[in-house]
């Protein structure tokens, strides 16, 4: 069955009036079971009810297409989560070692320097002068010791040379790394000293020099 209709129709000219009384006469005549039965054998219509497999296959290659762009993104998709998962994880195994090294490095730090306000704190309460000075002779820091031994104030001592003081400072020092002897000297107030004076040259760990530290003790009769 289908959704259409036919409707068959026998023409004649307009100027042939004669024929198509004749056409007319003669159809009548023909019994309707002879005429079905020409209709069915000149004007019939057979079908065959069929699937259409071209479409079929237009629609499961569509759907394979779709789906194998599906699994190739779905696979690019997993691979990039592992990749972006390892990638945390070593960032996470870098951060907390980075944390691990700044904590044993900040215990260092504030060990070094517990270790630096003892050596200051004793280095201010001995009762021998202290002076550190740069290689170049200039003067970074005294000790209370220094002041009472010679008279001369902190403020007055630093950045000054070693020399004005009549403190020993020549390259042979920075060279053979130390020196041992006697100088003597004027306090502020006029009174004259004598020091037993011992410089040393301090060198960090690569063995540059960085300072000249200065021990220096009264001596005078």
């Amino acid at each position: 069955e289908t959704p259409y209709i036919y409707h068959q129709s026998l023409a004649v000219r307009q100027d042939w009036p004669v024929l198509h009384g004749i056409l007319l006469k003669a159809m009548k005549a023909i019994p309707v079971d002879e005429r079905e039965a020409i209709w069915r054998r000149w004007v019939s219509v057979n079908y065959q009810r069929g699937t259409d497999w071209s479409l079929i296959w237009k629609i499961a290659a569509v759907a394979f297409f779709l789906l194998a762009i599906f699994l190739y993104w779905n696979r690019r998709l997993s691979a990039e989560i592992r990749h972006r998962t390892k990638a945390e994880t070593q960032l996470i195994a870098y951060r907390d070692r980075l944390e691990d090294l700044v904590v044993a490095r900040t215990a260092d730090l504030e060990a070094a320097l517990a270790r630096q306000r003892r050596l200051a704190a004793a280095i201010g309460q001995t009762s021998e002068g202290v002076i550190l000075a740069s290689p170049d002779g200039r003067i970074d820091c005294v000790n209370k010791a220094f002041t009472h031994i010679t008279g001369i104030e902190s403020a007055q001592a630093v950045g000054q040379h070693l020399k004005i003081f009549g403190l020993p400072w020549s390259t042979d020092i920075t060279t053979t790394g130390s020196w041992n002897g006697q100088v003597t000297g004027k306090r502020p107030d006029g009174s004259s000293f004598i020091l037993q004076v011992v410089v040393t040259a301090v060198n960090d760990t690569t063995g540059n020099l960085v300072d000249l530290l200065t021990m220096v003790r009264d001596i005078t009769s």
